[in-house]
């Protein structure tokens, strides 16, 4: 009888090494069919538990008014691409909060909920940390509501914590 626990092994450089780019830079250009945003600076953060995008101000030369571009947040709401010197991203469904203050550093801001690299492989597997949103009443009883495995990665191996899900049809 053997008392060895079996450890799922996982691969977890390439999603590391798409998080370690994230906190390299934080100034992009953006990449628009919007004539507002197309072009414009932007600055990327990451605070706690979400993406948020800043940008100072919007193109000032523009084809049509500024006026028709308004239930479109501008563009923001809208699919858009941002480039940075190493980087590019995807960011398919537009800002999920987008609120604008001429009074503060960055005039138009908000939150992205799902962000892309564009050198994405569909066919690598690629392990995040998600973040839930449960009351601290819940958070020592977690274990009641996920059956979490056993996992080693490249250099460690972890007692608990890897939660697979199915995600569009990738497991």
């Amino acid at each position: 009888m053997s008392d060895k626990l079996s450890f799922e092994k996982i691969f977890i450089r390439s999603t590391e090494e798409c998080v370690r780019r994230l906190g390299l830079e934080t100034d992009y250009k953006i990449e628009s069919d919007f004539e507002t945003i197309n072009g414009i600076d932007c600055a990327l953060t990451f605070n706690k538990s979400e993406f948020r995008l800043g940008a100072k101000n919007l193109n000032r030369n523009l084809k049509n008014q500024r006026y028709i571009y308004q239930r479109f947040c501008y563009g923001f709401c809208e699919l858009f691409l941002i480039f940075g010197d190493n980087a590019g991203y995807l960011i398919e469904r537009g800002m999920k909060t987008f609120k604008m203050n001429h009074s503060e550093e960055y005039a138009y801001s908000g939150t992205i909920s799902e962000l892309k690299p564009l050198a994405f492989d569909n066919e690598a597997k690629y392990f995040f940390r998600c973040i839930f949103g449960f009351p601290s009443t819940l958070e020592a009883n977690l274990i009641s509501y996920f059956i979490i495995s056993l996992f080693e990665t490249e250099s460690v191996r972890h007692a608990g914590g890897l939660l697979k899900i199915l995600v569009k049809g990738i497991r």
